[in-house]
Formats: structure tokens, C-alpha cells, sequence
């Protein structure tokens, strides 16, 4: 009986090994894919990937992005690199529409700026600079890559508010 016993035992845990390995093996595959998507997207905003290539490196990019975002549904991370490599690709629509999902549930103010970018490339500057507004105001550093004529027109802004909000003289934080 011990025998038995001490086989079902082991059987369970080599089990056990085998389902967490794998588990392992797809979440270390986003990762890398994770990492992969972010080098292109840097390359191509750095000026250091253009051209046909910029374009190739970007639908390389949403398509690792899209297949971490399988393997990790819901990943913030991935969702940004979806978004940003569908606006560079001109699909400002689509990424816009990924975006506004997510800043619904979680307002991180990176993808709150890509918001901001993916409703500029759609042509709703309104919105692009209400996005840009809020990606300030949740971290004022986060619009350091936009042009720096924006950057500090928003900056003040963000200053003028929190002053405002300090002083009770505003009921909540800009939307």
C-alpha cells in the first residue's frame, strides 16, 4: 500500500511540474515577446528604424504585441505596444479604440498618452489634448516625449491645477 501510496504521490507532483513548466514556458514567451515589441517601437521613435523598414518593424511589433496579449490577456503592457504600433501603422482608430478601453479601467499614464497620439492621428485634437492633459496630471514626467512647445503649455496647466485643487477650489482632478 505504502508503494501505491508513494507512486500516486509522485505521479501527482511530476504532474504538477509538467502543467507549471508549461505555464512557465507560454508567460516566458510573452515576455520575450514583450521585450521584442518595445525594441521596435523604440528603434522607430528614435529615428533609428525608417522607411519601408520602420513600417515592417512596427507590423512585427503589433503582431508579437497581439500574441503576448493572447498569452497574458489584459497585459497593459501589450496593450500598449498593440496600440502604438497600430498608430504609427495609421490605424489611429483602432488604437484609439483599444485605448479608451483600458484607460477606463486603469489610468497609467503611458497609455493615457498613446490616447492622446492615437486621437491626434485620428484628427480629434480636442480629445488628443484632453488625453494629453490627463497623462500630466497623473505623471508629469510621462509627456516628456511630446514636441516641447506642448509639453510645457500642459505642464503649466498641470501646475495651475493642482494649485487650484490644493487651494479647494476645485471639486475633482481633470477627466
Amino acid at each position: 500500500m505504502k508503494t501505491y501510496a508513494r507512486g500516486v504521490a509522485t505521479a501527482v507532483v511530476l504532474a504538477a511540474f509538467a502543467i507549471w513548466g508549461a505555464v512557465l514556458v507560454y508567460w516566458y514567451t510573452a515576455e520575450w515577446d514583450l521585450a521584442n515589441g518595445n525594441h521596435r517601437l523604440d528603434a522607430i521613435l528614435r529615428g533609428s528604424v525608417v522607411g519601408v523598414a520602420a513600417s515592417a518593424s512596427a507590423a512585427q511589433a503589433q503582431s508579437v504585441g497581439e500574441r503576448a496579449l493572447r498569452t497574458l490577456p489584459g497585459d497593459e503592457r501589450a496593450l500598449l505596444i498593440v496600440a502604438t504600433a497600430k498608430t504609427l501603422r495609421g490605424q489611429g482608430g483602432d488604437a484609439r479604440d483599444l485605448l479608451e478601453a483600458a484607460t477606463k479601467r486603469a489610468g497609467r499614464a503611458e497609455l493615457v498618452l498613446a490616447l492622446g497620439r492615437a486621437r491626434a492621428a485620428t484628427g480629434d485634437e480636442s480629445g488628443a489634448r484632453q488625453a494629453f492633459l490627463r497623462a500630466s496630471w497623473i505623471s508629469p514626467s510621462a509627456v516628456a516625449t511630446l514636441p516641447r512647445s506642448i509639453r510645457n503649455e500642459l505642464l503649466a496647466e498641470t501646475e495651475a491645477l493642482q494649485q487650484a485643487l490644493a487651494k479647494g477650489e476645485l471639486t475633482a482632478a481633470p477627466p
